[in-house]
């Protein structure tokens, strides 16, 4: 069945016989969230009661002002997309405002959890809580479960290779370009939507044509460098090798982004593709010549290809 999206205001009957309930962001939902998922799954089938995640938007860091460079790993849309592959019935989206913030955790339980969803048993996270002053966690629920008629469960954290799995350790490896390591977080390869723009061509002019990037400032990308990885236009994958940094060997100073599409010469200005990043192949940097540049990107080429035909 096709994951279903709600808000408050479009919340039907489909809840009235209850719901087996998660919460929290869920920002790149790596393979922490992942594992919370798939609890929730596979009780709501022990149980023969559907389930249903209920996220935030925006990011309550932004809205309650605690992290200003606050960047998304994951748009709204690709969100639902991975968390309705884990075969979960509905998604709830809550707008998060300054006076969601200020609604005490048993309201949130009271009005929410129980008079809009009906939960029947809820698979909470070791880091999540709901309500003004993050009131609403565990002990909270277990309090409260006799009253409510519901189970509730605390989901231990994640370890991967001795680290504790979260979106911010998934965004710290992202800013400092270790991406193929984000990836094992992610379980898969950390990408974004991004829209190609005319440049100065300059790519064209060295032999290596590039597609200039650019991916809306909400969103995260990579520490300055080269990178290996996918490009999908118009629903078919390339290889690719992109650069994020200021150009420093033709003096430039502003931050950019653009991609060398392997084998591919199509005209795709304007149009919306999305861009994979697998590996960090090297740090930018300066060259005393343009041919000094391109010897370089020879190299970087076939590192690419090499290392891409590894991982498809």
């Amino acid at each position: 069945m096709p994951l279903k999206k709600y808000n408050l205001d479009t919340i039907g009957s489909e809840f009235l016989h209850g719901c087996i309930l998660t919460l929290g962001n869920f920002d790149g939902v790596h393979i922490g969230h992942q594992t919370l998922l798939k609890r929730v799954k596979n009780r709501s089938l022990e149980l023969s009661t559907p389930s249903c995640v209920v996220t935030y938007s925006p990011n309550p860091s932004l809205v309650l002002g605690k992290k200003q460079d606050f960047r998304y790993l994951t748009s709204d849309e690709a969100k639902e997309s991975a968390i309705s592959k884990f075969g979960i019935d509905f998604l709830l989206t809550l707008e998060f405002t300054q006076a969601l913030s200020q609604m005490s955790a048993e309201d949130f339980l009271k009005e929410i959890i129980i008079g809009k969803l009906h939960a029947k048993h809820i698979v909470l996270g070791y880091n999540h809580s709901f309500g003004k002053d993050r009131k609403g966690d565990f002990e909270l629920l277990k309090a409260k479960a006799k009253q409510y008629s519901y189970e509730v469960e605390l989901y231990e954290t994640t370890n991967y290779q001795g680290e504790r799995v979260s979106s911010s350790l998934v965004r710290s490896y992202i800013e400092r370009g270790e991406v193929f390591r984000a990836s094992q977080l992610l379980a898969r390869s950390y990408s974004q939507s991004a829209i190609v723009f005319q440049g100065d061509e300059r790519g064209r002019l060295l032999g290596f044509p590039t597609a200039n990037l650019r991916i809306e400032d909400k969103f995260l990308i990579p520490g300055p460098g080269v990178y290996s990885g996918f490009i999908t236009v118009r629903g078919v994958r390339y290889k690719c090798m992109t650069n994020i940094g200021t150009n420093p060997t033709f003096g430039g100073n502003l931050l950019s982004m653009e991609t060398h599409i392997i084998d591919f010469s199509s005209n795709i200005y304007g149009l919306e593709v999305e861009i994979e990043f697998v590996h960090r192949i090297r740090d930018e940097k300066k060259f005393d010549s343009a041919d000094d540049l391109i010897a370089q990107l020879n190299k970087d080429k076939i590192s690419s290809i090499h290392f891409l035909q590894r991982v498809e």
